[in-house]
């Protein structure tokens, strides 16, 4: 007959809470590491770069999360890795465009951040964090939906790499918009 006792069920969820966030931490580097990877391989530096940043970030906070004084500070950090899901998936509609479902990854961050303000945050700063993270996600959805209902991705093809000049020509002259709109897509 086996001990039982000494042996520890998978399915205890007695897991202490730093090792649950130091286990979500290091998954969402692995998870935008993945994203790098994938941008350098298309060419687009820009988001190449904002990833390096991601996983900086999410590298640091699996670091401190590992401390024991991780609670006391879980609201910056959890709006941290708020701010960095929602620009960067604003950022990845703006040149991949909505087709890629990047979009979506604000709309999915609300309940996860939710989740995490829940089981750290006081009553008082789980309200206010819903409220700012519920407006924030209508915001940056509705800022890269009409965006990219009137214009084109600025990085829409493996042919057609992103240059400053090309990013910000069409902000300097209007008119560039509708050469933009006329040259055809392969």
């Amino acid at each position: 007959m086996r001990n039982t006792d000494k042996r520890r069920d998978i399915l205890d969820l007695k897991i202490g809470k730093s090792v649950k966030y130091t286990a979500a931490a290091f998954s969402g580097a692995f998870m935008h590491l993945t994203f790098l990877v994938i941008f350098a391989i298309i060419k687009l530096y820009v988001m190449v770069i904002f990833n390096v940043f991601s996983v900086g970030l999410y590298i640091v906070l699996g670091m401190i999360c590992k401390r024991e004084n991780f609670e006391r500070r879980a609201y910056n950090w959890i709006s941290a890795i708020y701010f960095e899901i929602a620009l960067h998936s604003f950022f990845c509609t703006l040149f991949l465009g909505v087709n890629t479902c990047f979009f979506l990854y604000t709309m999915m961050t609300i309940p996860v951040m939710l989740y995490y303000l829940f089981l750290t945050c006081e009553k008082k700063m789980f309200k206010r964090g819903t409220l700012l993270f519920s407006l924030c996600s209508l915001a940056f959805l509705g800022a890269a939906l009409v965006f990219d209902h009137f214009c084109d991705p600025f990085f829409y093809t493996f042919r057609r790499p992103l240059t400053l000049t090309g990013l910000y020509a069409p902000l300097r002259n209007p008119a560039m918009w509708e050469s933009i709109r006329q040259t055809p897509h392969p």
